[in-house]
């Protein structure tokens, strides 16, 4: 009986000895509530934050008087929607916009107008068509010729008569670029009021151009064509040594959110003060 009652007694100490040891543990490591060590964060003033690469600017507007003449009669593949950012600027600066939306108004409609913008035609211009541009821009009027290796357009079947060529391809970067291959840096201009205060822009799917006037803005080592081998630095932007005529092969730089990216927003300025500077002669 004994041998039973000191066993008995013996197994009800084993679980009051691990209770004491829990008890014991719970005083030593877990005195109150726990209470973290403060965190060391850095004022707001030493934070270094990363520029964004979106440059807004100021500018004091201009007032002139003219009209732009958009093309919308050759099947231009653009959305109205597409240009409005431009437009926007060149109405700022008073200048009337007005669109082309029948071909055989074309000599009717430029003896009124200042300026020209032809984007993307699909449809060719006939000799006749093309003369008339050409004494459009032998009057003074300016003339801006924009391209897309992205999009399909016959725009050739104008710019050849003023020496300047859309060539096939696109141009790509895979050393720098924006986000994709495709979408290149160009930072190297010749001093022009088109390229006026940029320092690097950002076209989407740009292609080059040939021309017998002035390359304003030249594509650096490692941009390449898909199309053309490389004899030299590519320009997605050229202007007749007259300067009346500027052709650029890219519309998708002035369309939102892109507009805003590095210094696209003062090429467009740029573009709308070529287009509001015309010294066109009325037509007889």
């Amino acid at each position: 009986m004994y041998h039973l009652l000191s066993r008995f007694w013996k197994l009800l100490l084993i679980p009051l000895f691990a209770g004491a040891f829990i008890i014991a543990v719970t005083f030593v490591y877990y005195r109150g509530n726990y209470e973290s060590p403060p965190a060391n964060l850095p004022a707001v003033e030493d934070i270094a934050i990363s520029p964004a690469p979106l440059r807004g600017f100021s500018e004091i507007l201009p007032k002139r008087e003219g009209v732009l003449l958009v093309d919308r009669a050759f099947f231009n593949n653009y959305k109205e929607e597409e240009i409005n950012i431009l437009l926007a600027r060149v109405a700022d600066r008073g200048y009337a916009i007005e669109f082309l939306d029948d071909r055989v108004q074309l000599s009717e409609r430029l003896a009124d107008a200042d300026s020209f913008m032809v984007i993307l035609p699909r449809a060719r211009y006939s000799k006749e068509e093309v003369a008339i541009v050409e004494g459009f821009v032998s009057k003074g009027g300016k003339l801006l010729l924009i391209g897309d290796p992205g999009r399909t357009h016959d725009i050739n079947n104008l710019a050849r008569g003023f020496g300047i060529l859309f060539q096939p391809g696109f141009l790509y970067n895979t050393a720098e670029h924006d986000i994709n291959f495709q979408n290149i840096f160009v930072g190297e201009f010749r001093p022009d009021d088109v390229t006026q205060g940029l320092e690097k822009i950002v076209l989407y799917t740009a292609g080059s151009i040939k021309s017998s006037g002035i390359r304003l803005a030249l594509s650096d080592s490692n941009t390449y064509s898909s199309m053309i081998e490389r004899t030299e630095p590519f320009s997605p932007v050229v202007k007749t040594g007259d300067g009346r005529v500027l052709a650029i092969s890219d519309l998708t730089f002035m369309i939102p959110p892109n507009n805003a990216v590095w210094d696209n927003e003062r090429l467009i300025a740029n573009l709308a003060d070529y287009l509001t500077k015309s010294e066109r002669i009325l037509f007889d």
